[in-house]
C-alpha cells in the first residue's frame, strides 16, 4: 500500500511539473500529504488549488483541519469564513469560543448535507468534533441547529 501511495505522489508531482494549474491533481496530492501527515506540503497544494478558484470547499475544509492540527486558530477561522462565503451562509457572527467555531462547522456540515455532499459534510462534522470533542455536546448542538 505504501508503494502505491508513493507511486501516486510521484505521478501527481510529474503531472504538476507539466501542468502546475491542474486543480484535481492538487487536491488529490494535498489529500495524500494530509494523510501522511506532511502538513506543509498539503497546505501548499490546497492553497494553490484555491488560487485556481477550484474545489474551494474541499480545499478550505482541508486547510481548516491542517490549521487546527498546527494550532493556528486564526487561519482556521479564516478558512471557516471562506466556507461560509462559498455556501452563502451568514458570516456576520462573533466567535467568542472554540465551541462557537465548532457550531459554525456543524452549520457548514448541515449545508453540505442539504446539497447532498455527504463526504464533505462528514469532514466538516469531524472538524467540529476536533474543536469541541465532547460528542454529546456536539450532537446536542447539531440537533439544536437542525431544528
Amino acid at each position: 500500500m505504501a508503494g502505491n501511495i508513493a507511486q501516486a505522489k510521484d505521478t501527481y508531482s510529474d503531472i504538476l511539473t507539466i501542468n502546475p494549474k491542474y486543480p484535481e491533481v492538487l487536491v488529490r496530492l494535498g489529500a495524500l500529504y494530509l494523510n501522511e501527515p506532511d502538513y506543509v506540503k498539503s497546505e501548499e497544494c490546497f492553497l494553490n488549488t484555491i488560487k485556481l478558484d477550484k474545489y474551494l470547499l474541499e480545499a478550505h475544509l482541508a486547510l481548516s483541519r491542517i490549521y487546527l492540527i498546527l494550532n493556528n486558530p486564526e487561519s482556521c477561522v479564516m478558512s471557516c469564513d471562506e466556507l461560509l462565503r462559498c455556501l452563502d451562509l451568514p458570516r456576520d457572527i462573533t466567535i467568542n469560543s472554540v465551541s462557537d467555531l465548532s457550531k459554525l462547522y456543524i452549520n457548514i456540515g448541515d449545508a453540505l448535507k442539504t446539497q447532498q455532499k455527504e463526504l464533505l459534510a462528514n469532514v466538516s462534522f469531524e472538524i467540529a468534533a476536533l474543536l469541541d470533542p465532547d460528542p454529546r455536546k456536539t450532537l446536542n448542538q447539531k440537533t439544536q441547529i437542525s431544528t
